[in-house]
Formats: structure tokens, sequence, C-alpha cells
């Protein structure tokens, strides 16, 4: 698998592989994959405009909505702060979707959906994030069990951009979820 690796990767898998070798496997693998559909960039079509329309990537935070709306039994979300504006307002609409299809404790013998969201902003206040993703949607009786995290330790934190969904979907990629850093001007 080395062999596909480009000189930065194999830097890093020889960084990896002489400080943390006894985590291989559990916290870091090599992998491949290959992509399907279509590469999701913004903004989209307007690489040789310049102006952009005001709604010039919403599809965007709405696809990640629909991601998260994918689940059936687990999503982990990762992002270094929560999401805001079109962003909250397209997860919160995943998680709707979620919550209609686990149904309530009471009436389910199933395992509740799990949502994990971790965020590399540890000044945020975990349980307003919380109210803010649910308020409306979910409750103590639905089947779907939330957790959301921060976490920083000195100089590392996460980072990672990524929705994974029932280990058939990942969205993955350099966007954080700030409404006006991406999708309102010049991004």
């Amino acid at each position: 698998m080395s062999k596909l690796l480009s000189y930065v990767g194999l830097a890093a898998l020889n960084e990896l592989n002489t400080t943390f070798p006894q985590y291989e496997s559990r916290l870091w693998d090599v992998t491949s994959g290959k992509i399907i559909g279509d590469v999701q960039y913004t903004p989209r079509d307007f690489w040789n405009s310049s102006t952009l329309p005001g709604n010039h990537s919403d599809w965007f935070a709405e696809r990640m909505g629909e991601i998260v709306g994918l689940t059936t039994d687990f999503c982990d979300l990762m992002s270094l702060s929560p999401p805001d504006g079109k962003f909250l307002e397209e997860i919160r609409k995943g998680l709707k979707t979620i919550a209609n299809g686990a149904g309530t404790r009471s009436d389910t013998m199933s395992s509740p959906v799990v949502v994990r969201m971790i965020f590399g902003d540890n000044t945020m206040n975990v349980t307003k994030t919380i109210n803010q993703l649910t308020d409306g949607i979910l409750s103590d009786k639905t089947n779907v069990d939330l957790w959301v995290g921060a976490w920083r330790s000195k100089l590392s934190w996460n980072h990672a951009k990524l929705i994974a969904v029932d280990g058939q979907f990942l969205h993955t990629g350099g966007h954080n979820m700030y409404t006006s850093d991406y999708l309102m001007e010049a991004p």
C-alpha cells in the first residue's frame, strides 16, 4: 500500500511508524478507496466569475444534512467547531430525519440510533450546542443517542472534517461548518 503514497504520505507514514507504532490498526492505518459520485467543492461553477450569487454554496450545507439524514444505525460528525447558520439548519434537518425513522424508546425494541459529534473547539458550550441541534427534534423518548463533545489538548485538537454514516457513506474535506466563511461572499 505504501507504494501508492506521495512523498508527503510516505513522510507521514514514517513518522507514525516511528512515533506511534503501538497504535497501528487501532488509531491509524494506511487505506485506499475510490470516489463514488461527484467531487464536491465550493464555490462550484464560479471559478471564472468575479461575482458570486448570495446562495452560491447553500447546496453544500444541504448535502451535509442529507448525508446525516441517511443514518439508520450510527453517524460520526467531526469539525473544528459546531455548525452555525445554514449548516446548523441543515444538520438539524438531518437529525429530524433520523428521529422520524428511529421511533420512540417505548414503541421499539431496536437499539437506538447513535449520533456522535466531536469538535476541536474546547471553548464551546456543549449544552448550548446540544440544545441548538435538538430543540423541537429530539427528546428523552426519541430512540436516538446523541453524544456531543469537544477535545483540545495544548497545541493539539480535532481538526477532522467528516461525516461517516452506517459504514456506508463518508463525506470528508476541508470545510468547517462556518456559514459566513463558506456560504457567503468570497469564501
